[in-house]
């Protein structure tokens, strides 16, 4: 019996299966956080901002006050002695506060006789926009104090408005510039301006200061007439002269859209898109949100839209392209993460027809064309839809007119080596109504399924490892016991046997085990 129990296998955990078994478990709980973090990384992203990266502390430039009425009405003041001259500590206020770029946003738009009966009420230092026709172009020394060179000018333009009325708008310029620094149409860059010359129409943007009688140029003001420092020309069509909104957008100019060849889908200033900017601003925002969500109809622009679209764009020039011809002056819906938001004002919006002389350019990253930036305008103010702020990786979904294809440059080159930009093509949309990403049911119900298993994974870990370890201790101390039990028999049994005989004849307490003889081969 002894021998047998001797001979039993010792069981238990040892060291080295510890560790395995802690290796193993640690595993699992890691395997477990790593998809609770992935479940939640997403939702934790919609409500965190990246943090910016770190950049080198630099000392903030203090940009300087904004235009201040009061001290304006304080500095026009100065000069009521003389309504039949320019209030010059007025206008030196206002050059100070327009060399740091704080003359604040456009509020309004007037014409002179609006201006004349709404201006001289208590709305000094407004910036505001006058529309009219030029009656008269004139410029005079200025000196703003005696000691000044007589290098500057001070450039008059008197507006007339549709009912007679005048309103002036007052130019800074110099001797040594160009044209003496003559008021000149809002420009693109390296394009030379147009002058402002008599009988244009145009409008002014500028600060409104004070009022001005007496003569300017061969033009006698009369009646006291409001005048604004300006800080920018545009030449437009009179009202009457510019075409009439469409009434619908079937209507619009599309069959004149080019963008079959490269050089006409680098062009975005088609007909088509000011006639549906112009439209969608005759309508009305809320108007055409109910005609797009209601009546009119939209199409999802999708993945296998973008193929079908994809294909046709790849296709050979003399090929039809039937989709890409049916799709103008449809709207679809497309979604898209923001990139940024620009203003085309003056400068970069041509003149044309319709009077659209300003708008804004959402480039939003798709969702579904190889995370491609997607180049959209912007009748309204981004603002102007509920819930989108415009911020940048907001996720937006916009229902917009399909108007051409549109291909620019990316900052990447291209892979002939040639060190050139590799240029894209992306569908151009005209956006009538803009709206916040909707939560992803589907996803929400996955990413909370995942967090149960991921939970229950941990806990399942955890009760393993428990279970096991206690186990593996509870049957190493019965081990344990057994030997003790084994060698106390063990001694008690050699104890009575060799009581009266010599030791060599004790027996050994842990024999070795012999090997057992072979036994003989048959003959």
């Amino acid at each position: 019996m002894f021998e047998q129990l001797k001979k039993d296998r010792q069981t238990g955990f040892g060291a080295q299966e510890r560790l395995r078994l802690s290796l193993y478990v640690a595993a699992l709980l890691a395997l477990g956080g790593f998809i609770v973090m992935g479940a939640t990384k997403d939702d934790g992203e919609k409500s965190a901002k990246p943090a910016a990266a770190p950049v080198e502390e630099t000392k903030e430039v203090d940009p300087g006050p904004l235009l201040d009425a009061d001290e304006l009405k304080r500095r026009v003041a100065e000069a009521r002695a003389a309504p039949e001259r320019f209030a010059v500590p007025a206008i030196e206020y206002i050059r100070k506060i327009q060399r740091t770029g704080r003359l604040g946003p456009v509020q309004t738009r007037v014409t002179p006789a609006a201006g004349t009966s709404a201006l001289k009420q208590d709305a000094r230092g407004t910036h505001l926009e006058i529309e009219g026709r030029v009656v008269d172009v004139s410029r005079e020394e200025y000196r703003p104090r005696p000691d000044a060179s007589a290098n500057e000018r001070l450039w008059s333009v008197v507006i007339e408005g549709a009912d007679g009325s005048y309103a002036v708008a007052v130019k800074h310029g110099r001797g040594s510039d160009f044209s003496e620094g003559a008021p000149v149409d809002a420009k693109p860059p390296l394009v030379r301006a147009e002058t402002i010359l008599p009988g244009q129409h145009v409008i002014v943007r500028g600060v409104y200061f004070q009022e001005r009688t007496g003569t300017l140029g061969s033009t006698v003001l009369r009646e006291p007439a409001p005048v604004v420092f300006a800080t920018r020309f545009r030449i437009e069509l009179p009202r009457e002269e510019r075409l009439a909104p469409i009434s619908t957008l079937d209507e619009a100019l599309w069959s004149d859209v080019q963008d079959r060849f490269n050089r006409e889908s680098r062009n975005w200033e088609e007909d088509a898109l000011f006639e549906v900017v112009q439209w969608a601003r005759t309508r009305g925002y809320e108007a055409v949100k109910q005609d797009v969500l209601e009546g009119v109809g939209w199409k999802e622009w999708g993945k296998q839209t973008f193929e079908t679209w994809k294909k046709e764009v790849a296709v050979d020039l003399d090929d039809p392209r039937p989709f890409t011809e049916k799709a103008r002056g449809r709207i679809y819906r497309v979604s898209g993460i923001i990139a940024e938001v620009l203003q085309y004002d003056w400068d970069r919006v041509p003149r044309n027809q319709w009077g659209v002389d300003q708008f804004q350019l959402l480039t939003l990253i798709s969702d579904h064309y190889r995370n491609v930036a997607l180049r959209t305008i912007l009748p309204y103010p981004i603002t102007t839809f509920e819930g989108v702020e415009g911020n940048r990786e907001d996720h937006l979904r916009i229902y917009g007119v399909f108007v051409k294809n549109l291909t620019y440059d990316t900052q990447f080159a291209r892979p002939d080596g040639s060190g050139r930009p590799q240029p894209i093509t992306v569908p151009m949309f005209v956006v009538l109504h803009a709206e916040p990403f909707p939560d992803d049911q589907a996803g929400q119900a996955m990413r909370s399924a995942m967090l149960w298993v991921a939970g229950a994974m941990v806990l399942l870990g955890l009760i393993f490892y428990v279970v096991l370890i206690r186990g593996g201790q509870k049957q190493a101390d019965r081990m344990e016991k057994h030997r003790w039990e084994l060698r106390r028999r063990a001694r008690a049994a050699g104890s009575g046997a060799t009581a009266g005989a010599p030791p060599e004849s004790q027996p050994d307490p842990d024999p070795q085990p012999q090997p057992e003889p072979e036994a003989p081969a048959d003959d």
